[in-house]
């Protein structure tokens, strides 16, 4: 798997969420719309970064 570096990527497609994350499709999903990250263009689903980092950042013990 390639090193991916979210520091320059401003939205990912759900496979790269969920190897980012290192997670199921189902939990990736949880997530990105937990942290209201869902960007729909057309039939494309991708993912902001930025915001699922801030809320990951926020639910951390």
């Amino acid at each position: 798997m390639n090193n991916i570096n979210l520091i320059d990527k401003k939205a990912v497609n759900t496979e790269t969420l969920m190897k980012v994350l290192d997670c199921g499709r189902k939990t990736a999903t949880e997530i990105g719309n937990s942290a209201s990250a869902r960007i729909c263009i057309g039939r494309r689903i991708l993912w902001n970064v930025k915001l699922i980092q801030q809320y990951l950042d926020t639910i951390a013990e």
